[in-house]
């Protein structure tokens, strides 16, 4: 198997530093080399000061580069740090925010938003798994348990992001209301049938869907293992002493035990070891049908 992976994990932020990312991509990252055969310069990991913007966007454009040994091409990419919600930039997103990574440096190089890394995903071959696990919060609040040893791993924007958010999604909805009132006024002249209007419907659907980090349905082979919904937080805890990620935390303790498992058991597993455990985030996976029932890493 062609097997890439990169790895980047951020603790030392200025502002609300973290402390599990960096055991979370360095677990991941030792469970594909000891168990999967992953060959070790084959598998970047870059931790705190060199999560750097430009040193992400360089190395994902080394995880594209194809191996050329003839084998299927698998693609890690493993995210633990913050994320923030920033205002669109493009009106294409129904809840007016784009979803956005924050590198080391974000204060000052910026941070990268799931159009940027919708972008650079388009320079993967079209044939390559490209499997996405996101540990970091899509928005939300910071807040503090007040019985236990957590921290959540998202930024709080200022007033003013959430006031232009806010608008965007406003304008978004009124777009998308007037265009559809278009087309079914479009529909309606042609006398369509009732398999044309649903058909329709369909269609209307998957193009509001919600993306997340860069996803984009043109990548039929992408796989996404995200944290938390859109509107929750993704939890840093206390693990045993030694901290970890909550979804990075269970994901590695199943693979471990059941390295072949489908993605369709992974996610329903993941979802029950958070719950059980008490943590109020809902693990979302999302890839094409097809895949559902095919072997992690298969």
């Amino acid at each position: 198997m062609g097997m890439r992976g990169l790895f980047v994990g951020i603790n030392t932020y200025s502002e609300r530093p973290l402390k599990g990312c960096v055991n979370d991509v360095t677990a991941v990252r030792e469970l594909l080399k000891t168990q999967h055969g992953a060959a070790a310069d084959q598998l970047r990991l870059i931790s705190d000061r060199d999560a750097t913007r430009q040193a992400i966007i360089d190395n994902l454009r080394w995880l594209a580069e194809p191996l050329n040994d003839g084998q299927p091409e698998v693609r890690i990419f493993h995210y633990a740090g913050h994320g923030l919600p920033q205002p669109d930039q493009n009106g294409d997103e129904p809840d007016g925010a784009d979803e956005c990574l924050a590198p080391i440096d974000y204060l000052s190089a910026g941070v990268l938003t799931d159009d940027h890394l919708a972008e650079l995903y388009q320079g993967f071959l079209g044939t390559t798994r490209l499997i996405l696990l996101m540990d970091c919060c899509h928005s939300g609040t910071i807040s503090k348990d007040p019985f236990a040893d957590i921290r959540y791993r998202t930024l709080t924007p200022a007033d003013e992001v959430y006031a232009a958010i806010k608008a965007k999604k406003a304008a978004y909805q009124q777009n998308q209301v007037a265009a559809v009132s278009q087309q079914i006024r479009d529909l309606q002249q042609r006398n369509s049938d009732p398999a044309e209007i649903a058909k329709f419907a369909g269609e209307l659907l998957g193009s509001l869907q919600k993306q997340r980090f860069g996803q984009r349905p043109q990548h039929e082979n992408l796989v996404l293992i995200s944290a938390c919904k859109a509107e929750q937080v993704a939890a840093d805890a206390n693990f045993g002493g030694t901290y970890h990620g909550a979804m990075s935390f269970f994901l590695n303790t199943i693979l471990s035990t059941q390295p072949q498992i489908s993605y369709a058991e992974l996610g329903e597993q993941l979802r029950s070891s958070l719950y059980a455990n008490k943590f109020h985030q809902i693990p979302q996976l999302e890839c094409p049908n097809d895949l559902l029932n095919q072997a992690f890493l298969a």
